[in-house]
């Protein structure tokens, strides 16, 4: 599953981002996140965002290394808060 946030308002900067996505337990671990998340990008860039911001939980190391895959730079890491990463999207 994945949802592109067309804007952010405060909630969304803080909690959630431009981009979510989930993955099922039983296929984690095949780069369908990191695969979805490119997708995504492409259809953000359509409507308009150029930076996308993406949001996880800091113990959720699986989604920061999506975010990084995709060119996700670390803005903020903290326990409570979380990890922010922007990914500036490039023409194709």
């Amino acid at each position: 599953m994945i949802k592109i946030r067309h804007y952010l308002n405060n909630y969304l900067l803080a909690h959630g981002g431009h981009i979510g996505y989930g993955i099922i337990a039983s296929t984690r671990g095949k780069g369908y996140a990191s695969e979805m998340l490119k997708l995504a990008l492409v259809e953000a860039k359509k409507l308009g965002i150029e930076d996308a911001l993406i949001t996880c939980d800091s113990n959720n190391i699986g989604s920061q290394r999506v975010a990084e895959k995709n060119g996700g730079i670390l803005e903020q890491k903290t326990e409570k808060d979380g990890c922010f990463y922007w990914i500036h999207i490039e023409e194709e």
